[in-house]
């Protein structure tokens, strides 16, 4: 039975490592060893005492790295280095997993050994009209990443073929290594929701600084020669497409949100 690592990077994650190493302690994994590795990326709050704690009540299945700030690449990369399994989950300190995920997982890797890594869905999400197991190519992933990080259960070996995580970029350097797996191998997606997922939009300013680095992404296999002219050009405008929409929703939900202040306000409940 493969060794199964599961890689959490965490930095000032405090308030919800507890609960994300629960969720991955919880898991039904069949018979196969399980280790946790827990890499803290130069905390400064109490994340270290944390995990050190779970490392003095687990030592048989948790370690704990500790390195400078470098981000969540590279602190992943430190744990992917580091982990003796086959196949390497991950999960971020503010995430958690459901009952049932890896095995779930492990079931599809039985159904389908040419695939390079599993994830799920998220959040009570399903894919509409979808079937329970979907195949995704390169090309799929292009139009839509369809991959959360917290969500992958994939191979040492096409992790390792891929180059790992591209530990200069901040942004969009999961989805460049998705995409590097899949065009060698295709990946599964379970259309079943194991994953809790704290979503983090941040500010407007955030949001550009994503879209950039997704345009990035595409500029990297376009250089590659593993997207045509014409197909870096759909994708740039399509991009676009999908930021502006964003946007225009996030003011949306802006101006309802503050009339909706305007209208609760004491002042306004006084008759004049």
């Amino acid at each position: 039975m493969p060794t199964i690592s599961v890689v959490i990077p965490a930095y000032n994650a405090a308030s919800t490592l507890s609960k994300a190493i629960e969720s991955v302690l919880n898991q039904d994994i069949q018979g196969n060893p399980l280790e946790l590795i827990i890499v803290d990326d130069g905390s400064t709050d109490r994340t270290h005492e944390i995990a050190a704690r779970y490392v003095s009540t687990h030592p048989h299945c948790i370690r704990l790295i500790t390195q400078q700030n470098q981000g969540p690449a590279a602190a992943r990369n430190a744990g992917i280095a580091a982990a003796a399994g086959k196949l390497i989950a991950f999960l971020d300190a503010d995430d958690q997993w459901l009952p049932g995920k890896i095995a779930a997982q492990l079931s599809v890797f039985t159904q389908l050994p040419e695939i390079a890594l599993v994830c799920t869905t998220m959040n009570n999400r399903r894919l509409w009209g979808k079937p329970n197991i979907v195949v995704l190519t390169f090309k799929d992933l292009l139009w839509s990443n369809k991959v959360y990080t917290s969500s992958v259960l994939a191979k040492k070996s096409a992790l390792l073929t891929a180059g790992g995580f591209n530990s200069q970029r901040r942004l969009s350097e999961d989805y460049e290594l998705w995409l590097s797996i899949s065009a060698i191998q295709p990946i599964a997606l379970i259309n079943a929701p194991y994953l809790v997922y704290q979503k983090n939009s941040g500010t407007s300013s955030r949001l550009w600084a994503m879209e950039r680095a997704e345009l990035e992404t595409y500029s990297i296999f376009y250089k590659k020669g593993l997207i045509s002219s014409s197909t870096y050009t759909l994708l740039r405008y399509w991009s676009l497409a999908k930021f502006a929409r964003r946007c225009a929703l996030r003011h949306a939900r802006a101006m309802s949100c503050a009339a909706c202040k305007i209208i609760l306000s004491p002042s306004c409940l006084i008759p004049h």
